[in-house]
């Protein structure tokens, strides 16, 4: 499966410039693959801090769904040189780490096509009974 998956993220890669480093997560924060931009000249973050911002992010999900009715399809964070998208594909959360000059919208508006990229994967990651 890890040759699978890094080749889907590095696929995702050339679709949108100024993004560094693309990382999927599990909902309970297993990081399962990480994909850097050859152009990255910047160190991001570790499979730790990534680990416990997915576990965050897939945890907003579900009590939004909760108290709300509704899903949280993704988050944005703004840094000083960085820019952090989360996009919930669940049973994945696939982390962004953008330059601030991305075009962070058409990452956003390419949120089914992600998820639709990443189904076989989700499909392996899923709990027994959760299709």
């Amino acid at each position: 499966m890890g040759d699978t998956v890094l080749n889907l993220l590095h696929s995702l890669l050339p679709r949108f410039p100024g993004v560094l480093e693309i990382t999927l997560c599990s909902s309970d924060g297993s990081v399962l693959a990480t994909a850097a931009s050859p152009y990255a000249d910047v160190e991001t973050t570790d499979d730790d801090s990534q680990s416990r911002l997915a576990t965050c992010v897939a945890s907003s999900a579900s009590q939004a769904r909760k108290v709300l009715g509704a899903s949280i399809r993704s988050t944005m964070a703004f840094f000083d040189n960085l820019i952090v998208i989360h996009v919930n594909a669940a049973p994945l959360i696939v982390c962004f780490i953008c330059e601030v000059t991305a075009n962070t919208g058409a990452i956003l508006d390419s949120v089914d096509s992600i998820q639709a990229t990443l189904r076989p994967v989700a499909d392996l990651v899923a709990p027994e009974g959760s299709s």
